[in-house]
């Protein structure tokens, strides 16, 4: 099962615009005040050991749910069940995940990515129902995403690198475009031409005539 750190580690690649804002054991929950927020909750307190993974989402006064297992949050202990008394709420019905498996932290960021991509909770529960085996489809799309993530993240550097043997390049070729052309100057100066070195090219000239 995917730990605290592995959800931590991918969305400090990945971002949501400030939706996310956590993760959480169920007596931790935090106030997410008007939101939107967004926060991934184990079932278990914090004192014991990681049990299941649930997605809590805040909008004002309506708070939406989603257990990839279809159980609304009445189900749960109090602590989360007391959290979801102070709000309005949607969950989202329907089983997708087997019970064999054990990829609910996979579903609970790839539901949190999807909203933060702007797909509404109608688009992502269709996207599951839709998608064939949503176990192996949830865990995929999320190892794309970090994979993408933490390529996308090594760009900067690389561009920077790049840059700075651009400006070393140029640098050089500014000062040896100088060099030289100093060199040219003082020659011209140590070495001057007279009117008369013109007139023997000139009279060279008319005498091959």
């Amino acid at each position: 099962m995917i730990t605290k750190s592995d959800i931590q580690e991918f969305y400090s690649y990945v971002t949501t615009y400030g939706l996310f804002r956590g993760v959480f054991a169920a007596d931790q929950i935090p106030d997410l005040g008007p939101g939107p927020a967004w926060i991934i909750v184990n079932t278990a307190i914090s004192s014991t050991r990681g049990e299941h993974w649930l997605v809590i989402g805040v909008y004002n006064s309506l708070m939406i749910f989603f257990d990839s297992f279809g159980r609304p949050p009445t189900t749960f202990n109090t602590y989360i069940s007391d959290f979801a008394s102070r709000y309005s709420w949607y969950y989202y019905d329907v089983c997708f995940q087997d019970s064999e498996t054990e990829v609910c932290g996979y579903y609970t960021i790839f539901v949190i990515v999807r909203i933060a991509e702007g797909y509404s909770h109608w688009d992502i529960k269709r996207e599951l129902e839709e998608c064939g085996n949503s176990d192996n489809y949830v865990e995929q799309q999320v190892k794309a995403t970090y994979r993408k993530a933490v390529e996308r993240s090594k760009l900067p550097s690389l561009f920077g690198s790049g840059i700075c043997v651009l400006l070393y390049v140029l640098i050089l070729s500014i000062a040896f475009y100088l060099i030289f052309n100093s060199t040219q100057m003082i020659r011209s100066k140590c070495n001057p031409r007279t009117y008369s070195d013109y007139a023997m090219y000139d009279d060279h000239m008319m005498d091959i005539d």
